[in-house]
C-alpha cells in the first residue's frame, strides 16, 4: 500500500511538471505609454516594437484626439500561422502576431 501512494505521488508530480512546461513564460516590457507583453523567446521583436511605441502613441493620440489614461497592452504572439494582428476593445489590448505569411 506504500509503496503505490509512493508511485502515485511520484506520478501526479511528474505529470504535473510536463503540464506547466507546455505554457509560456511570459514577459512584460514597459515604456511610457505601452506593456509589451511577449515569450523570452521574442525578446528581440519586443524591444524593436518598444523603440517605435511612444511615437506611434503620440501620433494617433494626436489624431483621434484621445489619450488613454493607462499604458496600452500589446502582446506579441510569436505562435501561430497567422500574420498581421487584432485589436480588442474589451479587454482594451493589441495583439501583433510576429510570424510572417507563408
Amino acid at each position: 500500500m506504500k509503496k503505490m501512494m509512493i508511485c502515485s505521488i511520484v506520478l501526479i508530480c511528474f505529470f504535473s511538471s510536463c503540464l506547466f512546461a507546455a505554457f509560456p513564460v511570459w514577459q512584460r516590457l514597459e515604456t511610457e505609454h505601452t506593456t509589451i507583453i511577449f515569450e523570452e523567446r521574442d525578446s528581440a521583436y519586443a524591444f524593436h516594437v518598444a523603440s517605435f511605441a511612444d511615437e506611434t502613441f503620440e501620433e494617433l493620440s494626436l489624431l483621434l484626439n484621445h489619450s488613454p489614461k493607462r499604458k496600452v497592452p500589446v502582446i506579441l504572439a510569436g505562435r501561430t500561422s497567422f500574420s498581421n494582428g487584432y485589436y480588442s476593445p474589451f479587454p482594451s489590448s493589441l495583439v501583433l502576431f510576429i510570424t510572417s505569411p507563408v
